[in-house]
Parts: structure tokens; C-alpha cells; sequence
């Protein structure tokens, strides 16, 4: 493999099957990145590629390596087996370990995961596929666990080089440098309400939607991609959210990451009716989500249960409606 190629190997014994068949929709849709998925016929874990262990899920259904040519690539144990709580998994290595392709790094017991009704799919995506992955070359059918099974094309370009030419300050390097250029192309510090984050994104409340610039964000290398939900404008950047928030955090003096993100601005208020309610609710969701989300790491994907909000004391959701009427 040269520079621009690199290989990726069967984490498990089992079956390659292409992204495009995984029975998850944020995977299979490439939500998450490029990648493919391996229905394992057992549940001894290698390694598929050299490189860092930059996650290791708290539930254990998760792990995450990066490359030492940037890629960061997720490797996720089964579909809806957060909700296992780790019983299934074991693993053998830890966090910031560095581990060659194909060395044994755990199990995964399938009997315990089917028994439980989950699908035990081992799933892996490049969750930096827009920034770093031209193509991908997989191997389908039968494979065994440390078997090259797909080749990836990497794009040339050098990414540290398109980060310099779109700092906002020359002397700004690294994360502290797309730091500020997310905050200018939000509309700048001063259009910034709040910002938390959670395991994939940075969720900003800002005065103004209006002025944040999409396109040059989803432009910049580090940003995965952005979106407007539950009264949030959201930065997706991936499993180094929580590096790139502490930058923000620096750059705009915020202190405390907890703060009430519906602090009241004295900004004119301008909104209808309608969608001032609609404002309280998508804020709500926005708490909720934002409090209930695991900080930093990869995206093993738990959330809030649809329709939990209901079982909030009307009190308190009219008492945060309140504060937009």
C-alpha cells in the first residue's frame, strides 16, 4: 500500500456484507462515514487496522482507532447493544493503547446478544470519510478475522494544509484553528448564545441562525457535516468533538459547560406565536438531548427514548415555554 491507498481487515470471522445491507439505518444510510459491515459467525475481535485507540464505549459495544494518516475509524459491535450495557463484550486492550492490524483485542458474545434479540453485526465506518476517503474497495462473502477485506482510496490532498490556508488567525494551528473559524462562520462570538456537546457534535444555541454560513462550515476540514435541529444549529465533527468544544469553550470564555443554554438574550424577539411554542419545545429536546448524551468519543448511538419528554411534570414544560412567550 502506498500513500494514498490503505487496507482495512475482518475485525471477525464471518460474512462481509456492504454498508448499503447493515439493518441500521444511520449506518447503512452513511450517516456515520464509509464502511461495511461483518455478520460474525464468531466472537473472537482482532484489530483491523495499526493504529491508536481513541475510544473505548462505556457500555463496550464500541471501540475507535485512529490512523496515523488521520483516518478515524469506528468499529460497532452490533446493532442496539448500548442497550446491553457492555454484558456481551469484552476487550483486552485500553485507551490510547496503540495495536497492529489483526492483533486480538476482545470477544463479543453472540449467543448473549441474539438471546436478547439484538443483531449482532459488527459495523465499520471511517467517521471522517468526507475529509479523508475517496473510495472503498470491499471484499465480500466468507472472510476470517484478520483477512484483508477492503481497500481504501485516500484523497490526496493533504488535510493540514487545507486547515492553514482557511485559519482565521495565522498563528492558530490544529483544533484551536478550526475552533475559530466554526465560530466566525456561526455569525462570530458575539452571535453565540451557548454551545454544548455530545459525543459527535457541537450544538450551538445562537441569537441569529440566519447569519451562520452552512456551506463554509461543511467546507472546512474537521467538520463532518451540519445540522438544525431541537433549537440547536449542530456541527457534526466526529470522535474529536470533545478537543475541537474545549477550543470553542477557550475562544469564547465559556467556564462552566453546563450552563442553562435558554439563558435569555436582550436581543427583540421577533417570533410569532406558533413559533415561539415551537422554539420551547425543540429547545426542551435540545436540554434533554444535550444533558443526556455522553461527552466525548466516537457515536455508539443511545439517546433519549422517543416520547420520554412526555413524562416531564407539565410544570416544568410550561414553565420553559414560558420563557418564550
Amino acid at each position: 500500500m502506498d500513500a494514498t491507498t490503505m487496507s482495512i481487515m475482518a475485525p471477525v470471522n464471518g460474512q462481509a456484507v456492504p454498508l448499503t445491507a447493515v439493518p441500521d439505518e444511520v449506518f447503512s444510510k452513511g450517516v456515520m462515514g464509509q464502511g461495511f459491515g461483518i455478520e460474525p459467525t464468531d466472537g473472537t475481535l482482532v484489530s483491523p487496522v495499526t493504529g491508536k485507540i481513541v475510544l473505548i464505549a462505556e457500555t463496550k459495544h464500541a471501540i475507535g482507532f485512529e490512523l496515523t494518516n488521520g483516518v478515524q475509524l469506528l468499529l460497532h459491535l452490533g446493532v442496539d447493544t448500548v442497550e446491553l450495557k457492555g454484558a456481551p463484550f469484552d476487550f483486552d486492550v485500553t485507551m490510547d493503547q496503540t495495536v497492529t492490524a489483526g492483533q486480538a483485542i476482545g470477544t463479543m458474545d453472540l449467543v448473549q446478544i441474539k438471546d436478547a434479540g439484538k443483531d449482532p453485526t459488527a459495523i465499520l465506518v471511517m467517521t471522517n470519510s468526507a475529509e479523508k476517503v475517496a473510495d472503498l474497495q470491499l471484499t465480500t462473502g466468507e472472510v476470517t478475522a484478520g483477512q484483508v477485506v477492503a481497500t481504501v482510496g485516500l484523497k490526496v490532498a493533504d488535510a493540514e494544509q487545507h486547515l492553514q490556508k482557511r485559519q482565521v488567525a495565522s498563528q492558530l494551528t490544529g483544533y484551536d484553528a478550526l475552533a475559530a473559524n466554526i465560530i466566525q462562520y456561526v455569525g462570530g462570538a458575539e452571535n453565540v448564545k451557548h454551545v454544548i456537546h455530545c459525543i459527535t457534535r457541537l450544538r450551538f444555541y445562537l441569537k441569529d441562525e440566519a447569519q451562520a454560513n452552512d456551506d463554509e462550515i461543511r467546507d472546512l476540514d474537521g467538520v463532518l457535516d451540519v445540522a438544525k435541529a431541537q433549537g440547536q444549529y449542530q456541527v457534526v465533527i466526529g470522535p474529536a468533538v470533545a478537543d475541537v468544544f474545549d477550543a470553542v469553550a477557550k475562544q469564547l470564555g465559556i467556564t462552566d459547560a453546563t450552563t442553562d443554554p435558554s439563558e435569555e438574550d436582550h436581543l427583540p424577539d421577533n417570533r410569532n406565536f406558533g413559533q415561539k411554542i415551537k422554539d420551547g419545545f425543540n429547545l426542551l429536546m435540545g436540554v434533554i438531548t444535550g444533558a443526556m448524551a455522553p461527552s466525548s468519543g466516537f457515536y455508539p448511538l443511545p439517546g433519549l427514548s422517543k416520547g420520554s419528554w412526555r413524562f416531564l411534570p407539565l410544570s416544568i414544560l410550561l414553565g420553559i415555554l414560558a420563557m418564550f412567550i
